[in-house]
């Protein structure tokens, strides 16, 4: 399933969930960014170790808000690993449930 992250609306990126833990309800995944990601990329570059949400930032999945307890987060290493060291955390996935969005089995991580 495809996941876009959209602050106020526009689209940042997306992701395909390839790993996930849910017991915990957590999901992991390579981040794609669109050209617009560039407005936050250097708050989620100096925020990896200690995130800090971003106002607006919100993630869809099938054109519905996923909602995450523990919240998500943009991890970017990129200026390390280039494009591959981006990856997105949704932490605690409660809407909609874990099972809707991931019928079949993930890796686990």
């Amino acid at each position: 399933m495809r996941f876009t992250v959209k602050l106020n609306g526009e689209e940042m990126g997306f992701s395909v969930i390839e790993s996930g833990d849910p017991s915990m309800g957590c999901a992991y995944g390579r981040f794609i960014p669109t050209p617009a990601y560039s407005a936050i990329q250097q708050h989620c570059i100096r925020r990896r170790e200690k995130w800090e949400p971003v106002l607006g930032l919100s993630v869809e999945a099938s054109g519905a808000v996923v909602e995450c307890s523990g919240g998500f987060q943009i991890v970017d290493y990129s200026p390390e690993f280039g494009s591959e060291g981006i990856h997105i955390h949704l932490l605690g996935i409660s809407v909609p449930p874990y099972a809707e969005l991931f019928p079949g089995d993930l890796k686990i991580r």
